[in-house]
C-alpha cells in the first residue's frame, strides 16, 4: 500500500511546492538584471519565510507594479513612520532601484538558482499574453 501512495505523495508535493503553498516556492527569472549569479530562464527558490532575518547583500525576491522582481539589498533604513525599507539593485544594473521596497512588498528571500529549468514556465506564460 505505502509503495502505491509515494508516487501520489510525491506529485501532491510537486503541486503544491510549483504552486507555491510550501514555505519556499519557484520563480522563474525573465530578465538578466542579476547576471552573473541569476540568469533569464533560472528558476530561483525563495524562502518564503526569512523576511525578518534579511541584511544587506541578501538578495530577495518582491513585488512591484503588478510583477515579481528578484535584485540584491544594498541599504535598509527606516521611514519617518518607522517602517523597513529596502534599497535595492540589479547586480547587472548600473545604479540602485530608484523606489524602495517596503517589507510587507518582500515575498522572500532568494536561496539557489536551477539554471535553465524556469524556461518551460517563461515560454507557457508567453503564450498566454
Amino acid at each position: 500500500m505505502a509503495k502505491q501512495a509515494a508516487p501520489w505523495l510525491i506529485l501532491l508535493l510537486l503541486v503544491a511546492f510549483a504552486a507555491g503553498l510550501l514555505p519556499i516556492s519557484p520563480s522563474a527569472v525573465a530578465t538578466g538584471s542579476m547576471e552573473p549569479e541569476i540568469a533569464p530562464g533560472d528558476l530561483a527558490i525563495i524562502d518564503k519565510t526569512a523576511c525578518d532575518r534579511l541584511e544587506e547583500g541578501d538578495i530577495i525576491q518582491f513585488k512591484r507594479d503588478g510583477y515579481t522582481v528578484i535584485h540584491r539589498i544594498v541599504d535598509i533604513s527606516q521611514t519617518e513612520q518607522g517602517e523597513t525599507v529596502f534599497t535595492t539593485k540589479g547586480d547587472a544594473n548600473n545604479a540602485p532601484d530608484t523606489q524602495a521596497v517596503p517589507l510587507e512588498d518582500v515575498v522572500g528571500r532568494y536561496l539557489f538558482c536551477i539554471p535553465k529549468a524556469g524556461w518551460p514556465s517563461l515560454w507557457i506564460g508567453s503564450l498566454f499574453r
